[in-house]
């Protein structure tokens, strides 16, 4: 992992923790944060369904939906 000013580690470590508290306020049916409650040992899968390998991402495909909302978060976290 590339090495970032103490600044940008700060924004980064800010920016999760808004991005998490968000997620857990919006997503009150998520199946990991319920089942998280429930088990605090809970350790999710890594496979992600929306997650593409790159070797299938690339080309001439339209941007995912995920992609929308990452910019969204992106340019709302920028203002």
């Amino acid at each position: 992992m590339p090495a970032y000013p103490y600044k940008s580690q700060v924004q980064i470590v800010v920016a999760s923790m808004t991005l998490h508290n968000y997620i857990r306020r919006k997503s009150q049916e998520d199946v990991a944060f319920t089942e998280y409650d429930r088990n605090p040992n809970f350790i999710l899968d890594d496979i992600l369904a929306d997650v593409v390998p790159r070797s299938q991402s690339q080309g001439n495909q339209r941007p995912s939906r995920m992609n929308y909302v990452r910019d969204g978060i992106t340019n709302s976290l920028m203002r």
